[in-house]
């Protein structure tokens, strides 16, 4: 571990900040980064990746802060609205969080992920719609995006438009046939129309792929003998 009290630049301070909080040494990168903040307090990535490591120890509202002061020297930091938008969402401001990634899609409108965590959001609001509307245009940008057609079919399935919900999860068995979560789910929506041996078969596959839950239900709740009469 460099001793920091010798060095006095601030630009190799960073890279062995950097360097602790990639060896997930977050507490070391923190002094690091506060004493190239002293050298030089108007270097929006220090306080950057202070709040990154503020916010991997779990002390998420310094992280706020950090990120605060990283957007205030550069506004058009899309990296950190983005990061804030995470930490607001770990200190249930929701709405702050979605006020955060509305902005990262506002400097960077052509990066997906933004608009599935948006969409994350809107779901956890219960505005399943909007959420929707994210999602398909994460899709629009990664039409792979399996984790955007999972989200979706959620909200799907809030709506009980269960077809729908099926059709996304088919589309991520289409591209990652081992995604134990999407049998999970197709089975859930099966069962909720009342297709037990669908959903039993979709059950037993996903806990083939370590997703358990949905089976153990079947197993002991009132569907099971309607689905062994049906097998």
């Amino acid at each position: 571990m460099s001793n920091i009290e010798e060095i006095h630049d601030a630009s190799a301070l960073n890279k062995i900040g950097m360097n602790a909080s990639d060896k997930g040494n977050y507490d070391f990168a923190i002094k690091v980064f506060t004493k190239s903040i002293k050298l030089n307090p108007n270097n929006s990535d220090t306080y950057y990746r202070r709040g990154q490591a503020y916010s991997d120890l779990g002390q998420n509202k310094k992280a706020i802060k950090d990120y605060d002061k990283s957007i205030k020297l550069n506004p058009n930091n899309a990296t950190a609205y983005y990061s804030r938008a995470f930490a607001y969402k770990k200190t249930d401001d929701l709405n702050k969080a979605i006020e955060n990634f509305s902005k990262a899609i506002e400097l960077h409108p052509q990066i997906a992920m933004p608009y599935k965590h948006r969409g994350i959001i809107y779901d956890l609001l219960g505005e399943h719609q909007k959420a929707i509307e994210d999602y398909n245009k994460a899709i629009r940008i990664k039409p792979k995006y399996v984790e955007a057609y999972l989200n979706r079919a959620l909200a799907y399935g809030d709506l009980e438009q269960f077809q729908l919900a099926i059709k996304d999860l088919n589309k991520v068995i289409s591209i990652c046939p081992d995604n134990g979560e999407a049998y999970l789910y197709r089975g859930i929506n099966y069962l909720r129309q009342k297709k037990y041996l669908m959903g039993y078969r979709d059950a037993k596959k996903a806990a083939e792929l370590g997703e358990h839950e949905l089976l153990e239900w079947v197993n002991n709740y009132k569907i099971k003998p309607t689905i062994r009469k049906m097998k």
